[in-house]
């Protein structure tokens, strides 16, 4: 069993239709720019999650899909940390193979200039608690702030 990472991604906005399709707003955004810091920011982490193990595969419906949900500064001390537990739920179509969606709200306070991560540890739980297969999402976000920013006067 092998989970492997679709798609994984920083957006400032998420919106879903009826069908499940993600509308992102300002993503994969490389700089956050403050007036001044410490300032919080919120971003969406999202993580599209495939199976390609398809003899024996861990993304069945029925079982748990876990993710714990962290940002961490540029130090690598904890910012934010989450826990999200949610069914894993069957395909939309009898043609498509199941697949996990997390979505997750990720504000944190920035406190100095740096590379900031954001990350997401997925499992995907059986009935008996066991742990079928996991993977970890991550991405990098540089902080600055408008002083920072400024151009050097001569």
């Amino acid at each position: 069993m092998s989970l492997k990472i679709d798609f994984a991604t920083l957006a400032e906005g998420v919106a879903g239709d009826v069908r499940g399709s993600l509308t992102l707003v300002a993503v994969n955004p490389h700089l956050l720019v403050a007036d001044q810091l410490p300032t919080q920011f919120i971003l969406f982490l999202v993580v599209v999650v495939d199976d390609d193990d398809t003899q024996d595969p861990a993304i069945v419906p029925g079982r748990t899909v876990t993710a714990q949900i962290e940002a961490r500064s540029p130090d690598q001390d904890a910012l934010f940390v989450a826990q999200l537990r949610q069914p894993v739920a069957p395909s939309p179509s009898p043609l498509l193979l199941p697949r996990v969606q997390i979505v997750a709200q990720v504000p944190f306070t920035a406190s100095k200039v740096g590379e900031y991560k954001v990350s997401a540890h997925i499992a995907i739980v059986g009935d008996d608690q066991e742990i079928k297969s996991e993977v970890t999402a991550t991405r990098q976000i540089q902080v600055s702030d408008a002083v920072t920013m400024r151009p050097p006067t001569s």
